[in-house]
């Protein structure tokens, strides 16, 4: 983790993982559910800068990341997961 000003700082006291969040309803049934990323900068900024939703504002962002795959191709292929978690291959070309 960083603050705003670049500087490296904070933890987590357990394991975490920002992407998904369980959402439980009334009956007790939980349901995973990933989150873009945009989501998970705002709520971080929020919850542990203490920062006013007001002041929030996040732009040129992708909602979800593109991962770069290791190869030897001519071409360069992406690895990108949509919300709902399946993974699609993308290409340059």
């Amino acid at each position: 983790m960083c603050l705003l000003n670049g500087d490296i700082s904070g933890h987590f006291n357990a394991e975490t993982n920002l992407k998904v969040e369980n959402i439980v309803d009334n009956d007790g049934n939980i349901t995973e559910v990933v989150r873009p990323i945009k989501y998970i900068i705002r709520e971080m900024i929020h919850h542990y800068a203490q920062e006013p939703w007001a002041n929030i504002v996040i732009n040129n962002l992708e909602d979800y990341g593109l991962e770069m795959l290791d190869n030897h191709s001519e071409n360069n292929y992406y690895l990108w997961r949509d919300q709902t978690g399946k993974y699609v291959y993308l290409t340059d070309n």
